[in-house]
């Protein structure tokens, strides 16, 4: 099931979970996340059919066998599947592309800093977003790495803890003692704490010491995995000793407590949400939920997913599930809608483009410049470029690359590019100051196709007509029936 935002100069159809709407712009209303719904909130589980969205490779996937899931600052989803990795962007998947090794399985993706992603393979590693991926170490020896603190990365390798920084690998200094050589597991938490397991216990980082958190009372703790939500509420898996083994709980800067004696082999994913909702998947198809401090336990819960193996919770309280049969997600709130505008005499209430981009922020193409809603809350107007107005902005369309480009069919000829970085200005055609572009369209390819007309009440003459972008050219396209003085909305 796929959601996308698409408009057009006067009248905007968009689709959110299903559900296909029309609606005349008069003032502006934007989708955003409201308030979490909790898990449990309701006798039957999981059964709303509209809070259910399902992805498979004809949403872009490179498989329907799902391995991981991840999350990036910026609020984007990465998916690895059996057949390679991609990014969600908010519409579809986008398959990943790395420098090389890319027809070899990738064994983890882990999320890392500055909104990007590590990326491993049987020979070598790469970092990256959704622009594209480089060079991170060549033959790593695992693939456990977690950044630590000016580009400096720790990881778990043979029993021990290493420091990888850029160029060298040492042992790091202030470890917790009898560490090197008894490390059972190495994480990196949603919070952004580290824990490391080794056979005296469970330790912690804080404040730049290391405090153990759990002892193993002169035995062998062994932890399969440990997970926290952004407020340092947590759970781990305890493998053995056996009066350790189930399932343990805290709250932020608590101790952990034992709430449930399970086998920890047998679950194979386990997650905590942003509203402490605690969700088990099992081999045997049993999944435990918790929430309120009460657990749950159903069989086969999920009669639409083949095989469920992977949960997570991403931050703005969805809950993702993948399985053999593709990605799903359970939209986990009570609203999916809210009210946006301005001072009724304001000319950005008149928009006439909508762009979701790929990290999230909301782009608006209104009568009075451009407005961007970025995920952080910050709302950003831009009324001019390089000193020049912009006036009604028409059209708005992201490339491949992430770039943003821009038309206005009144105010300014050609077009701009926003790079992340600075604008650029584009002019098109042979007569480039009577070209403007009044919308913009991306093609099942992600092509961008730009409809020009000449200036506005310019009826006479021959029209601009339709331009491709390839390479940052503009390339007329002349092969179509169209009466030259002819002008073209959509």
């Amino acid at each position: 099931m796929k959601s996308r935002l698409t408009t057009s100069c006067c009248k905007t159809k968009y689709r959110l979970d299903g559900q296909c709407v029309s609606q005349v712009w008069n003032t502006i209303f934007i989708i955003l996340i409201l308030s979490s719904n909790p898990l449990l909130s309701q006798e039957s589980l999981f059964s709303e059919d509209w809070r259910w969205s399902h992805f498979t490779t004809e949403s872009g996937l490179p498989s329907n066998n799902i391995l991981q899931i991840i999350e990036t600052d910026d609020s984007t989803i990465w998916v690895n599947t059996t057949e390679g990795f991609a990014w969600f962007d908010g519409f579809e998947f986008n398959r990943a592309v790395l420098t090389k090794g890319f027809n070899e399985r990738i064994i983890k993706i882990k999320p890392t800093v500055n909104n990007k992603i590590l990326v491993f393979n049987s020979r070598n590693s790469f970092i990256g977003n959704v622009r594209g991926f480089s060079d991170f170490l060549n033959n790593p020896p695992t693939n456990t790495f977690e950044y630590y603190d000016h580009d400096q990365y720790l990881f778990y390798y043979g029993d021990s803890i290493k420091l990888y920084n850029t160029q060298t690998i040492s042992l790091p200094e202030h470890l917790p003692k009898n560490t090197q050589g008894t490390a059972k597991g190495f994480w990196k938490t949603k919070s952004g704490a580290f824990w490391i397991n080794n056979n005296t216990g469970i330790y912690k980082l804080k404040n730049q010491k290391w405090e153990l958190i759990i002892s193993a009372n002169e035995q062998v703790l062994n932890v399969k995995t440990i997970v926290e939500n952004e407020k340092g509420n947590g759970v781990f898996l305890a493998l053995n000793p056996p009066e350790y083994e189930g399932i343990w709980e805290w709250k932020s800067n608590g101790k952990p407590e034992l709430k449930m004696r399970k086998h920890a082999a047998f679950i194979l994913s386990v997650d905590i949400g942003r509203n402490d909702e605690i969700i088990t998947i099992g081999k045997n198809g049993e999944v435990l939920i918790h929430e309120n401090n009460i657990w749950k336990t159903y069989i086969n819960p999920f009669s639409q997913i083949k095989n469920p193996s992977v949960a997570f919770f991403s931050m703005n309280g969805n809950l993702w599930i993948g399985g053999e049969n593709g990605l799903f997600v359970y939209k986990n709130q009570k609203s999916a809608w809210t009210f946006y505008s301005h001072d009724p005499s304001d000319k950005r209430n008149s928009v006439n483009d909508i762009l979701l981009s790929s990290d999230n922020s909301i782009w608006l193409a209104t009568a009075d410049g451009l407005e961007v809603l970025h995920q952080n809350g910050f709302n950003e107007w831009i009324t001019t470029i390089q000193g020049k107005p912009l006036g009604g902005i028409t059209c708005i369309e992201q490339d491949r690359e992430g770039n943003i480009w821009i038309g206005s069919g009144s105010t300014f000829y050609g077009t701009y590019k926003w790079d992340g970085k600075e604008w650029k200005h584009y002019t098109i055609g042979d007569s480039p100051k009577d070209v403007y572009v009044h919308k913009i369209t991306k093609d099942q390819h992600k092509n961008l196709w730009f409809l020009c007309l000449s200036r506005i009440f310019s009826y006479s003459g021959i029209q601009p007509g339709t331009f491709l972008l390839q390479e940052e050219k503009f390339l007329p396209w002349t092969d179509v029936h169209i009466k030259p003085n002819l002008r073209v909305y959509s």
